[in-house]
């Protein structure tokens, strides 16, 4: 049963997406301001006028109506919906208007609309002009009344209520349009950072650790800012008191978490290769020694040793040496300049690394010479990269992952966690690399 890993949920999702609201307010005033502004000062405004008129019998009387009438009635309505339409209509009215009205145009503002169970029907004109709109409507009714009874023989049609001007637009609906546009800014600002979200496949924060795993987190460090080795080794140059002090809460952070089950070997390790862990690991064991612990230092990274480079030390003799040659760990062991740290470096590169590593060898050296030191640190392969570090397991007390921000993916980084669970050893912490940080918090330091 997984110990650490998480599922990524849809309100994780959620989490993630609202996580940056001022993103979707921006979108929101964006569509808001546009639709308002186009609507209230672009699209110009249109009117409505309406015509009634009354479907009645020949003779024009309103009494003695039976169902058959209605019946009657209503197929006449729809005769006279699909008169209204005909070409010959709107050029009657075009002419009776005498203007440069577009026959097909006008098609396009008249609508007709009816009164269910009754022979009222109504025609609606729209025009930028009200009074045009209001003419337009009562023409098309005094045209409809004479080519009824031309066409149809009827002479059944009485205008109830004649079209006058209406000044109120009836369209834009400035407020109605900019609160749809404002949705639509919100709709449109989530899908952006769903796309996003989902897209961003690296880890960017200490959040998104924490939402993808149960595993404590020790601390952040700060990207190293050249590729000087001495750059990187912040606790012995003291060229940057901050950069220190994140070491140090590093320190403290995995005493506190180790300090019930009195753990004493750790493997660092990383998902790839470049993510911080072998200049994570030097700097951890200065700070260990200046508070008075006795560290010895490891490289255990056959295939890529750096530790040798990082504190300026032979790797003539290594590791490889002890396990492979069986030679005597004090011709090897090296003291460095800074008290109670001492450090053994890879050796001569193996042809079999991985054969080195998981041997009975190996494992008796890591168990009888750390009766020797208060805290041996060991910097492993990456542990996707090579099986290098899952071999080595089984010589350490606890795990420490490196994870490089806004560079190890968070596949890999819960790939790294999963691989490591199958061996059943405890990874007591993560470490987040090459995090950037605001000046103002970083000069508080200076």
């Amino acid at each position: 049963m997984s110990q650490y890993h998480k599922e990524f949920t849809v309100l994780d999702l959620l989490r993630h997406v609202f996580r940056k609201a001022w993103l979707i307010v921006i979108f929101m005033v964006i569509f808001g301001s546009a639709a308002f502004y186009l609507s209230a000062f672009k699209i110009p405004n249109l009117y409505q006028s309406e015509v009634t008129i009354f479907i009645g019998k020949e003779s024009g009387a309103l009494a003695e109506f039976n169902f058959l009438d209605l019946q009657i009635g209503a197929q006449l309505i729809e005769d006279y919906k699909e008169l209204i339409k005909t070409k010959t209509v709107r050029d009657e009215v075009v002419k009776k208007r005498n203007s440069n009205i577009d026959p097909e145009s006008l098609l396009e503002r008249v609508s007709v609309r009816t009164v269910r169970d009754s022979r009222f029907m109504v025609i609606v004109v729209v025009d930028k002009d009200p009074y045009v709109a209001s003419f337009l409507a009562n023409s098309i009714a005094d045209v409809l009344i004479i080519k009824a009874e031309d066409v149809i023989g009827a002479k059944n049609i009485q205008v109830v209520d004649a079209a006058v001007p209406v000044f109120e637009p009836v369209s834009p609906n400035v407020l109605s349009t900019t609160v749809i546009f404002l949705f639509v800014g919100a709709l449109f600002g989530i899908i952006i950072r769903i796309v996003t979200v989902l897209s961003d496949t690296k880890v960017n924060s200490q959040k998104d650790i924490e939402e993808l795993l149960s595993i404590p987190f020790l601390g952040q460090l700060l990207p190293i800012k050249s590729n000087d080795l001495n750059d990187g080794m912040v606790m012995i140059n003291k060229t940057n008191v901050y950069d220190a002090e994140l070491y140090k809460l590093i320190r403290t952070n995995l005493d506190f978490t180790s300090v019930d089950k009195k753990y004493k070997k750790f493997m660092f390790t990383s998902a790839h290769p470049g993510e911080g862990k072998t200049t994570t690991i030097a700097n951890l064991a200065v700070a260990f020694a200046q508070v008075g612990k006795k560290v010895l230092l490891i490289d255990a990274d056959l295939r890529k040793p750096r530790i040798h480079k990082l504190f300026r030390i032979s790797n003539y003799l290594g590791l490889t040496n002890i396990i492979v040659e069986n030679l005597d760990i004090g011709k090897v062991i090296k003291q460095t300049k800074i008290k109670n740290l001492f450090i053994i470096s890879s050796g001569p590169k193996p042809p079999n690394p991985n054969e080195i590593l998981m041997s009975n060898k190996m494992e008796k050296f890591i168990n009888s010479i750390s009766d020797s030191f208060d805290l041996v640190l060991i910097d492993s392969p990456p542990v996707l990269s090579v099986a290098d570090s899952l071999t080595l397991t089984r010589c350490i007390d606890g795990i420490v992952l490196i994870v490089a921000n806004k560079q190890t993916k968070k596949e890999d980084m819960v790939r790294s966690v999963k691989n490591i669970e199958k061996i059943n050893k405890p990874i007591v912490g993560i470490v987040l690399t090459k995090v950037k940080v605001k000046k103002k918090e970083y000069y508080y330091y200076e």
